[in-house]
């Protein structure tokens, strides 16, 4: 295996008397190993770095996603949503839907649900400027603001989803663990190498 080689030359001071005078010293170095390889790595960092991270921010923004959305098919499930009132229920119902869903009528809210990169970031959530079908010009994201934090004025508690299902995905936390991961992941397949990663 091939190496690059560096010569250092030292000299001894002639006019310090508790020296000796040993001509010039000239060492050869050899440093082994695949010199190629590690400038190549070296190179390949900073897009081997982009490259996991935004691998490890999809993981966690579809994970995510996956969570959200399984929320809003089991009525919340653990989150411990208040039930709908029966008038509500029997509005639902007379329109054709089910009375027994919280976040679903349409479907349109689940379906908004999306993920989409912006440039060096992976980002989760609800598609802008889209309207429910049967909202009276209400965006989704304004119905979704409703049925977070709930409103007074229509009488509807809230139904938090997003922040518990957040916190229930592991947090910001576990998005640091997917990336770091993600980032191994990247140089070993790149280079064969494990690298040691903090954050």
């Amino acid at each position: 295996m091939g190496g690059k080689y560096y010569k250092l030359s030292t000299s001894t001071n002639k006019k310090d008397p508790r020296t000796r005078n040993l001509g010039k010293v000239t060492p050869e170095v050899q440093l082994i190993g695949d010199w190629a390889k590690v400038e190549r790595v070296l190179a390949g960092v900073p897009s081997t770095i982009l490259a996991g991270s935004l691998a490890g921010q999809e993981s966690a923004a579809k994970k995510l996603m996956k969570l959200v959305k399984h929320y809003i098919r089991t009525n919340g499930g653990e989150l411990g949503w208040a039930p709908l009132k029966p008038s509500t229920i029997a509005k639902k119902t007379k329109k054709g839907y089910s009375g027994d869903t919280l976040y679903r009528m349409t479907g349109t809210y689940m379906g908004a649900i999306k993920t989409w990169r912006k440039g060096d970031n992976i980002y989760v959530g609800l598609e802008r400027g889209l309207h429910h079908p049967i909202s009276k010009g209400l965006t989704i994201g304004q119905i979704a603001n409703v049925l977070e934090y709930g409103s007074q004025a229509r009488g509807i508690p809230a139904r938090p989803l997003w922040a518990p299902a957040f916190r229930k995905f592991g947090g910001s936390k576990k998005i640091r663990r997917l990336i770091l991961w993600h980032i191994r992941a990247q140089f070993r397949l790149r280079y064969g190498i494990n690298a040691k990663l903090t954050m």
